[in-house]
């Protein structure tokens, strides 16, 4: 019989979740293209001058990622079994890769390839299996969401708000507007990012009490969370803000109420 290795460091093992459920993967694995960042710039040479110009939006792009494992089977049945669950769940599209970190994980758009290289002398029950994972998403994300909460009970005139971003990269923010219980109003609202000199405006007579708003800086929406929830994008002008890595600084003015700050910190590596 096969004496099948398995991990047993369960912190270091490979994690796949998706939609609630979680699939631990139980074999010897490693990792490949982690550390792997390219930008979108084009160099354009000079005409009759010395260098380039540079284009593009500096932004980073998609990348991949390689799963390397090795799977064994006590038999021919018992590897396909093995090997078809290792298939199925690294297929699936869109769900959350934790690679030996369980405080942080990979957003896994789908997979472009998988290669499988049976091993010498078992006889079809043993393999290295090189999976291609896609990241639309390029980065390594928090697994908890940082929460920042401000509670004012007056109006506010360019009220400094702070939080810090651990991250190694910059990420968007959700913004959420309370007014304050019993009647209170948050009509007009102005945020300035100090860093960037980004900011946004918020000019919506319904946002009363008990009616709120959030401004997803990830998903690019406003909405009005009330007995009349709906879409309130028209209320809004400005830029969806982000937070450097490092110390951030936002303007307030407005009226009291309460303000969450929502984001989750994100690494290149």
């Amino acid at each position: 019989m096969i004496n099948i290795p398995q991990r047993n460091d369960l912190g270091r093992q490979l994690v796949i979740k998706k939609d609630g459920r979680s699939y631990r993967l139980p074999y010897n694995w490693s990792i490949d293209g982690d550390g792997n960042v390219s930008y979108r710039i084009k160099e354009n040479q000079k005409a009759y001058a010395h260098g380039a110009v540079i284009s593009g939006d500096r932004k980073i792009d998609s990348r991949t990622l390689t799963i390397e494992i090795y799977v064994f089977g006590t038999d021919v049945d018992d590897y396909q079994n093995r090997v078809n669950e290792v298939y199925n769940h690294f297929g699936q599209n869109d769900y959350q890769l934790f690679a030996g970190m369980q405080d942080s994980y990979y957003r896994v758009a789908g997979v472009s390839k998988i290669k499988n290289s049976y091993l010498k002398s078992y006889k079809q029950t043993a393999a290295k299996v090189e999976i291609t994972l896609v990241l639309a998403d390029p980065f390594r994300y928090s697994a908890a969401q940082t929460l920042r909460k401000e509670v004012f009970n007056e109006e506010q005139t360019e009220t400094a708000i702070t939080l810090f971003n651990a991250g190694s990269v910059d990420t968007p923010l959700i913004w959420r507007f309370i007014p304050l219980p019993d009647g209170g109003v948050m009509h007009d609202i102005a945020i300035t990012h100090v860093e960037s000199g980004e900011f946004f405006k918020l000019k919506d007579t319904l946002l009363t009490d008990p009616a709120n708003v959030i401004v997803n800086g990830q998903a690019g929406t406003v909405r009005r969370v009330d007995n009349n929830a709906g879409n309130s994008l028209n209320t809004f002008s400005g830029l969806f803000l982000h937070a450097l890595p490092g110390r951030n600084t936002y303007m307030y003015t407005g009226a009291a109420g309460t303000i969450e700050i929502a984001f989750e910190e994100r690494w290149l590596t």
